[in-house]
């Protein structure tokens, strides 16, 4: 269906008269030509302008395209072309049969008394919107989008509410046939969902989303099996048992959903409407849109104290103990490095004193391992040598494990903690080569065991971990030298190349990712191109299927080399550190819900 919504009216006029029997197409062979392809094409525009099938009540109207006699389609009411009810939105219009189509041969068309068993095709349309002085259809066979508006007479008399239309390309319009009950929704006092056509294109737009739940009852004797029940909207009754509703009172009852962001505020005109015979009822739920939530910005936080090897740390979330934890870093200005062990709190950094902690270190990799409560750290630069070492920390001391099989030593690599293997993976890196690694290791808390291989060697990229998705997520570095705009998504164990729509961010290296449980997305901030220029300050989301630049009102300066974790105590991406051409950061951003920087003015 979603292929079809963006296509043109289909026409068949070179072919028109030739079927065969039964439901079989037309010769062209195209897939929207069905024995009646002006019902067909309409059940078709149904089901994509409201999102799902289109009711039986089609199969009605084939009865009314063949014998031109609305009033027999079951199940419909019938309003006559200049009668007292106006057309409405969703009504079908139906024509009589065409003069200028040929007799054809078929067991459910009119038949002329004088030709036995021929009869000519009717044509029916769906009405989409209804002004002052026309209606607006969309149809089969004519004009390049399928619309075309009907001028309503000005001509009518009488005190008609529904001034008579003209004939349509020589078919006169009997009138128009609806459900006796409907059910509709309102976002702001407008309809929803709406539907519009480009004027350019012929594209159908589709708007609105989120489903409604809602039931109706009816008076006694109704059989509840023919009654709109569930998120449908607009819904009609459909297969009435024998042709009608029973008169009476209806009542509609809202269950819960609705459009998205928005509050239920009533049905109107009634939640409760009398049928009348030869009429129909349409009951309304109202809703008004709920302020939307406010787009997610850069704050710098400042504290007083605050660790000051800002390049190249390792920052993760602990969630035992519901603070950040960050370790190491360089020094760019001699290289040295740091043994410093630090925790942020959501509003400051206080360093751990822990009686062992690792060696100094920069460029390591860090993830919580949730299976085991702790922080998993691995490699990195020491003292000038890569190193292969597993330490682990517990909240208040850093251990080193001392496992039967390790990964190569290594630096710039990224680590995560995969939800459903229930281990740290441990991806990539660089031993000193350009080329960078195609490895993945698992840590299950005691060993590391090298998983399957990923697509592309690399080193210098972002991870994080989708809860969402349940799969990680790997964009850019550096392969052989060469910077990367690849995103690799690992799930299942399986290793699969992403190719996002639209294009996602620029080739850059020591890009940070951490997934952001409020947005349900993974955040992507900064990186650079080669030799540290240009820094990038873009922010960038990842859906699962496409990267998206977001545009928040403060960004931090251009970095790479930076630290970042998700903070799921205060529902916010850190950021500490990294390095522009100008100099390394030792400042720390928030990414989230706007609030007020604990910084001084400049």
């Amino acid at each position: 269906m979603a292929s079809w919504e963006n296509v043109g009216a289909f026409s068949n006029a070179p072919n028109q008269g030739t079927r065969s029997a039964g439901n079989a197409c037309y010769l062209n062979s195209t897939p929207f030509c069905c024995e009646y392809e002006c019902i067909n094409y309409i059940n078709r525009f149904f089901g994509a302008h409201w999102g799902y099938d289109a009711y039986t009540y089609f199969t009605d109207a084939q009865i009314v395209t063949c014998t031109g006699k609305p009033g027999q389609a079951k199940g419909l009411v019938k309003f006559e072309n200049g009668g007292v009810i106006a057309p409405e939105p969703d009504d079908i219009l139906v024509f009589d049969q065409s003069p200028g189509l040929p007799l054809i041969g078929g067991t459910c068309l009119d038949a002329p008394s004088s030709t036995s068993g021929q009869g000519r095709f009717g044509h029916v349309a769906l009405v989409t919107s209804v002004s002052s002085g026309s209606v607006t259809i969309i149809e089969q066979n004519w004009s390049p989008t399928g619309t075309f508006t009907l001028p309503i007479s000005t001509k009518c008399g009488d005190g008609q509410t529904a001034c008579k239309m003209a004939p349509r390309a020589g078919m006169p319009i009997l009138g128009w046939v609806r459900a006796p009950i409907r059910v509709q929704a309102t976002l702001n006092g407008n309809p929803w969902p709406t539907t519009q056509v480009n004027s350019t294109t012929g594209a159908i737009l589709i708007g609105g989303t989120g489903a409604i739940n809602y039931s109706i009852t009816g008076p006694p004797g109704t059989n509840t099996n023919v009654l709109p029940t569930g998120t449908k909207v607009p819904d009609r009754a459909v297969n009435f048992p024998s042709g009608s509703l029973p008169i009476g009172p209806y009542a509609l009852a809202y269950g819960g959903g609705g459009p998205s962001n928005s509050t239920f505020v009533g049905i109107s005109p009634s939640p409760t409407l009398d049928l009348i015979s030869g009429r129909t009822i349409t009951f309304t739920m109202e809703f008004t849109s709920s302020p939307p939530p406010p787009q997610p910005t850069w704050t710098q936080v400042c504290s007083s104290t605050t660790p000051q090897f800002g390049n190249f740390p390792a920052m993760a979330y602990d969630a035992a103990q519901a603070q950040i934890v960050l370790f190491g870093g360089q020094n760019p200005i001699d290289n040295t490095s740091s043994n410093e062990t630090w925790t942020w709190n959501g509003t400051s950094w206080t360093q751990s004193f822990p009686a062992t902690p690792p060696p100094a270190r920069s460029a390591q990799a860090m993830a919580y391992d949730a299976g085991h409560n702790q922080i998993v750290m691995f490699g990195g630069s020491v003292g000038g040598l890569i190193a292969n070492d597993t330490w682990v920390w517990d909240g208040s001391t850093w251990t080193q494990m001392l496992p039967a099989t390790s990964p190569s030593p290594r630096l710039e690599a990224a680590m995560v903690y995969d939800d459903t293997l229930h281990e740290i993976l441990l991806i990539g890196g660089s031993n000193g080569s350009p080329s960078g690694l195609a490895e993945t290791w698992a840590w299950d808390g005691t060993n590391w065991t090298m998983l399957v291989a990923p697509p592309v060697a690399r080193t210098n990229f972002g991870a994080a971990y989708d809860y969402t998705r349940d799969e990680t997520v790997v964009f850019g570095g550096k392969s052989q030298g060469v910077y990367l705009a690849d995103t690799e998504l690992f799930n299942d164990s399986i290793w699969t190349s992403s190719t996002p729509v639209p294009s996602p961010p620029i080739p850059r290296q020591d890009d940070r990712l951490a997934f952001d449980v409020a947005l349900g997305q993974t955040v992507l901030f900064g990186g650079a191109g080669p030799l540290n220029t240009p820094a990038y300050n873009d922010t960038w989301t990842w859906n699962g299927t496409s990267w998206t630049q977001s545009f928040p009102a403060t960004s931090p300066p251009g970095r790479s080399g930076h630290a970042m974790a998700y903070d799921a105590a205060t529902s916010q991406v850190v950021v500490f550190g990294g390095i522009n051409s100008a100099g390394a950061f030792t400042d720390t951003w928030v990414y989230g819900a706007p609030t007020t920087s604990s910084c001084p003015p400049k």
